[in-house]
């Protein structure tokens, strides 16, 4: 009765075991491994949500230095509590279209999380970290994103930035945003406007983060589908003006509630397994 005594701590009424034959027992033991195994190993593997894919045609490129190539990410209802992740980087020395250079690379990175999706409202919380190097003044002004189907934004309550608090939305005719992008449905700034302003009210260079949540409204249909793009950021640096296109690297694991006892389901079923293992050899 090895089996059903390492079986028995999953507290799932195994006394009933005692009763059936050991080939019985092998066969339940052998449902319970795999599916403790499964359970421990989803607590630590990314869920598979949103569809990134590249824009083509005449918009597909934008940006200060140009030419920098624009993604979509498709999101849906299923995709409520999971996160992507959007990156933004451009290596010292290159020039911008006024013939201007960074001498140290330009970074960023945000999180995107989905908070809640239905017919007609997105909302998200994002935090973005501008991860230049301290020792370089390169100060994040605004950033945007495209919606599909046109859709407006706003804070959502109590959901603005210490450093990024104005939005603006295109409310009918999309706008243009510095650099070339075209078609941006929400713009969330600093300063003055989506342009520019004080260098001084950024998101300064040295890992310093700023955090706000949005809600997008528009018609996203019964199936709840959208598809956020672009991710225009304009960096104002001590060497001129810099708007990147944002490049969405992965999706992040959803979280998953107690991961401990999902991961002492795995331990206790791969003990099963050996015990298992031991009695069939004998």
């Amino acid at each position: 009765m090895i089996m059903v005594q390492a079986l028995s701590k999953l507290n799932i009424g195994l006394p009933v075991l005692s009763a059936i034959g050991s080939r019985s027992v092998s066969i339940f033991a052998s449902v319970v491994v795999a599916a403790g195994i499964a359970t421990a190993s989803s607590a630590f593997s990314p869920a598979k949500a949103f569809t990134i894919t590249t824009k083509t045609g005449a918009n597909s490129t934008a940006g200060n230095p140009g030419g920098q190539q624009l993604y979509d990410v498709g999101i849906t209802k299923d995709d409520i509590g999971n996160s992507f992740l959007v990156d933004w980087f451009l290596a010292s020395g290159t020039q911008n279209t006024d013939g201007e250079s960074t001498p140290v690379d330009l970074s960023a990175t945000s999180i995107f999380k989905v908070l809640d999706f239905t017919q007609n409202l997105l909302s998200l919380e994002v935090n973005i970290t501008n991860t230049t190097s301290a020792n370089f003044q390169a100060a994040i002004l605004s950033t945007g994103l495209s919606v599909t189907p046109n859709g407006s934004g706003s804070f959502a309550t109590m959901g603005t930035g210490k450093v990024f608090d104005k939005v603006r939305a295109g409310n009918g005719p999309q706008q243009n945003y510095p650099g070339g992008f075209k078609g941006i449905d929400v713009c969330i700034y600093a300063a003055n406007n989506c342009s520019g302003g004080n260098v001084k009210q950024g998101l300064q260079s040295g890992d310093t983060s700023d955090t706000f949540k949005l809600n997008i409204t528009g018609n996203f249909g019964v199936d709840s589908a959208a598809s956020l793009g672009s991710f225009p950021i304009k960096f104002q640096t001590e060497n001129g003006s810099y708007e990147l296109a944002g490049k969405p690297l992965s999706n992040l694991p959803k979280p998953v509630p107690e991961p401990a006892t999902a991961l002492a389901l795995g331990f206790v079923a791969a003990g099963a397994a050996r015990a298992l293992k031991r009695k069939n050899v004998v």
